[in-house]
């Protein structure tokens, strides 16, 4: 089952995304980067090449055999991919293109799936959260992390919420006591990135700390208690 699964995790690297997948890229590569840190997740966290279990090629046990049929199934859906997929150079067979984010998010979704079940298979959530820790650990700028979680939702719900408790941490370092607001007027508690700022991918190592313990705002002003991050102002006129 070990060979498997080598199989199964190796076809994931082995894609490559069409070039005129132009802007799609940068949506679509980190997701499938994610299917494949959470396959080999798990591989990590239940120890598929230590366990006696997963060695024999007809395991006596159910979800052994249950696990290595969904990886058999990772190993089909790609295998399928592949030959349905008409660009492909037949010289090349270390590498295929994906050349629709349709397509891409489909497998990745197909992926997640299959991964949900050899989790129910294998629970080892303890082992699991501490791997989840371990590949966050070093991210520590804001937006970095808010693109981390965009990736991971719908793909990784163990990612996702990791960082969304580090995105919280980071926010909850602005903060309000009471706030009263009247007529057009409007408040925002937490930093804001700009489009800008999104584009570039700027670094933000936030350290700061914003509080108040009282707003009190009217007619049309506008508060915010944060950061700004890429230029100009709250609410862009």
């Amino acid at each position: 089952m070990a060979e498997i699964f080598g199989i199964a995790t190796g076809a994931l690297s082995y894609i490559q995304l069409g070039r005129h997948f132009g802007e799609d890229y940068q949506r679509c590569q980190p997701k499938l980067d994610i299917a494949e840190t959470r396959l080999g997740r798990w591989d990590e966290a239940v120890g598929v090449n230590n366990d006696a279990r997963f060695a024999s090629a007809s395991p006596p046990d159910k979800a052994v055999k249950g696990a290595q049929g969904i990886l058999e199934d990772i190993t089909d859906c790609f295998e399928a991919a592949r030959r349905n997929q008409a660009d492909m150079q037949r010289a090349r067979k270390a590498a295929w293109a994906l050349y629709d984010g349709k397509s891409l998010e489909k497998i990745v979704e197909q992926i997640s799936s299959w991964v949900d079940e050899l989790e129910k298979l294998f629970p080892v959530e303890a082992a699991h959260q501490n791997l989840v820790e371990m590949e966050i650990e070093e991210v520590d700028d804001e937006l970095s992390l808010r693109t981390l979680k965009g990736a991971a939702r719908g793909i990784d719900p163990a990612l996702e919420d990791a960082v969304g408790r580090k995105v919280d941490a980071i926010e909850a370092k602005n903060n309000a006591g009471s706030v009263k607001t009247e007529d057009l007027a409007r408040f925002q508690l937490g930093n804001v990135f700009s489009e800008g700022a999104l584009r570039r991918e700027i670094l933000v190592k936030d350290q700061t700390n914003n509080s108040v313990e009282t707003v009190s705002a009217k007619n049309e002003s506008r508060v915010q208690i944060g950061n700004i991050y890429g230029g100009k102002g709250i609410w862009d006129d």
